[in-house]
């Protein structure tokens, strides 16, 4: 049975509705794997396949791994008709507005992954205070992407060997590769930076902040996870990501926002408290703080047409 997690997904931004990216079933896929975050399925040669004013729900990759795939492709960045050939691969962000018709498929791996994993790569690799924005792909030689896919689709064969630990040190690894290679911001590298959280204290923190994003999260907790003072762990944390625990956690919200905001499920009203705003014009101040525009004037941008759902 089919769950919005279980496959690579797509959201219908004309009707909201999710559902898998690939109508056909995958020859095999990571379903049954102990992974958290990152999937994998490997698709046969198939029919034509098109999608129509959509955005997917986490960042995918697609790998021609046999033949040849043609693909006429319309995003923000224009329209072209491209062929795939084997051994490219093509890279789409998450929640960004595209139509894709496939014309002719040969045979691919796909590669989901969680928008988390990018977020935690961007702090480890020195990041700034303006979130690493993926931009599309389409499609590009990259023995990287190929050779982890292949990698990945032979843990899926198998049967998983490797365990979880395989599949997250895999996100973390491709996490990396893809800020570095197609972030479309500029990042700063921080100077100076003295003495910072470790990788694991910072994934603790980090976790837990996501865990719970509609609470109020007294630093103290945030500092229990890492195992330090409160002055100290405020040291580390900022050393660590450029930020201050209140601001990354700001980011975060925002960034949880954007997602919601995609779907006419919810009131921007609804969205502020579900991410942990106090209210709707709490969010709005943070909101056009990052991405230069309000909760509403993003949702006509994205959808095309006005906000039904204030």
């Amino acid at each position: 049975m089919y769950t919005p997690d279980s496959r690579p997904s797509i959201m219908e931004l004309d009707t909201g509705e999710v559902r898998p990216a690939i109508a056909d079933l995958p020859s095999s896929s990571s379903d049954a794997s102990p992974w958290e975050g990152i999937h994998v399925e490997a698709h046969a040669a198939g029919r034509a396949n098109e999608l129509v004013d959509v955005v997917s729900m986490k960042h995918a990759i697609v790998v021609q791994v046999h033949g040849s795939s043609i693909i006429e492709w319309k995003s923000e960045e224009g329209t072209q008709v491209v062929t795939f050939q084997e051994g490219q691969a093509v890279l789409i962000p998450a929640l960004r507005r595209f139509s894709a018709k496939t014309l002719r498929s040969g045979e691919t791996l796909v590669i989901t992954l969680d928008p988390r994993f990018l977020r935690f790569a961007t702090h480890s690799l020195g990041g700034g205070e303006e979130p690493v924005e993926l931009r599309f792909a389409v499609p590009v030689r990259d023995p990287m992407l190929h050779a982890m896919a292949v990698a990945l689709h032979q843990e899926v064969l198998a049967g998983y060997p490797g365990g979880r630990v395989y599949g997250e040190s895999m996100a973390a690894a491709l996490s990396a590769h893809l800020v570095t290679r197609y972030g479309a911001t500029t990042r700063r590298e921080r100077e100076g930076a003295q003495g910072g959280l470790t990788k694991n204290q910072l994934k603790r923190v980090l976790d837990y902040m996501h865990a719970h994003l509609a609470e109020d999260i007294p630093l103290s907790a945030l500092a229990q996870e890492a195992g330090l003072s409160l002055f100290h762990f405020a040291r580390c944390f900022k050393d660590s990501t450029g930020l201050s625990p209140h601001r990354y956690l700001v980011q975060c919200r925002v960034d949880r926002a954007r997602e919601l905001l995609i779907s006419r499920k919810h009131t921007t009203s609804d969205i502020a408290v579900q991410v942990g705003f106090c209210d709707q014009s709490h969010l709005t101040l943070h909101f056009r703080r990052v991405f230069g525009v309000t909760p509403k004037q993003f949702r006509q941008q994205i959808l095309g047409r006005g906000d039904h759902a204030e």
